[in-house]
């Protein structure tokens, strides 16, 4: 590959991660504000006992969800406790859960900026 050539894709893959991360600094903004006006109507339609408003575009629905939290280490090790009365038994499954995890490798590049 030519040098000139390389030096020119360096260039542009510089200003495409400027532009990226001046709008990612927004996007962040605006999500921020996005949520706190999402926990006031969230408040208004659950004490109003409102479940739908129409707007414009559609919708707006309130609803409830359960989801179950994450699963981690130590949790796991807790509840395999629980279910085996052995502890031996418990923590040799436990680790073998954690040693044969699926793991994707994914390669990259990104910009380190200097301070």
């Amino acid at each position: 590959m030519d040098k000139s050539l390389l030096i020119e894709k360096i260039k542009k893959w510089l200003e495409y991660e400027t532009r990226i991360n001046n709008i990612q600094k927004e996007m962040k903004e605006l999500k921020k504000n996005k949520k706190i006006l999402s926990l006031e109507l969230t408040e208004i339609m659950k004490t109003k006992q409102l479940e739908c408003i129409d707007v414009n575009q559609g919708q707006i629905l309130y609803t409830k969800n359960t989801v179950k939290k994450g699963i981690n280490k130590s949790y796991l090790a807790g509840v395999l406790n629980k279910y085996f009365s052995n502890q031996e038994q418990a923590d040799e499954i436990c680790q073998y859960i954690l040693e044969n995890r699926e793991s994707q490798v994914k390669e990259n590049i990104k910009l380190k900026i200097n301070k």
